[in-house]
């Protein structure tokens, strides 16, 4: 009887230690070290440090949920996972802080504080409102005043490169009050391009305002080169 119960203590600690075995699984808030595994997932003190500690790599670790071992492919900066890593000005994973969060929820950054990266001169305005694949933010709007290049949907011009449509819109709005009639088709003026490129002004000798030579005289303004009251209405403003 003696060896019997002995027998029988054996068989029930190899009982024991076999439930043990199975119980032992990734997720069980326990990091078997003997069966491989190097992190818990509900644990992030055993993996929050696996970038630094593995790679050398300042960044948070993460636990692989499946086989409770490190994570490494979070250590490596990588474009849209959602974080603004180190090198990236913008994130299109959509959840990537808005460095410019504090501009009344306006998204984007304004152009200028934006590195041109074609070496150019830098940008003077626009808005970067969309972030490419490469983590950067699209400077497709923002433009250059004071290039000699008028860019196209932003300005109407650029130092003496001008759009001859949107001078003579400028020219005629300029120089004939509303409600004149007959009002001009075709007004010339001394325009010059303002300074932020997004529209034009007065050259510093006036507006010189004029009918320019062939169109239908108007009595509201004076004819371009023809000497005053010589087939022309009075000047601007006149009797």
């Amino acid at each position: 009887m003696r060896g019997l119960g002995s027998g029988w203590l054996l068989l029930q600690s190899l009982a024991c230690t076999l439930q043990l075995d199975d119980d032992i699984s990734c997720g069980d808030d326990y990091v078997d070290q003997a069966a491989g595994e190097q992190c818990e997932p509900a644990r992030e003190a055993t993996y929050v440090d696996a970038c630094r500690t593995v790679l050398g790599i300042d960044r948070p670790g993460a636990c692989a949920p499946s086989t409770c071992t490190f994570d490494l492919s979070v250590c490596t900066p990588q474009c849209g996972n959602g974080q603004l890593d180190d090198g990236e000005e913008c994130d299109p994973g959509g959840s990537a802080p808005d460095p410019d969060a504090d501009n009344f929820g306006v998204p984007g950054v304004p152009c200028a504080s934006l590195p041109p990266l074609d070496g150019g001169q830098d940008f003077t305005r626009g808005r970067a409102t969309e972030c490419t694949n490469a983590c950067l933010w699209d400077r497709a709007s923002c433009t250059r005043c004071g290039d000699g290049s008028v860019q196209s949907g932003t300005e109407v011009c650029d130092g003496t490169v001008v759009d001859h449509d949107a001078v003579e819109a400028f020219c005629l709005g300029a120089c004939v009050p509303p409600g004149v009639n007959p009002r001009p088709a075709v007004v010339s003026c001394a325009a010059r391009c303002a300074d932020d490129c997004l529209g034009y002004t007065a050259a510093q000798t006036g507006l010189g305002c004029c009918i320019p030579n062939g169109a239908p005289i108007n009595p509201h303004v004076p004819c371009c080169g023809v000497a005053d009251g010589e087939n022309c209405g009075p000047v601007l403003g006149g009797e």
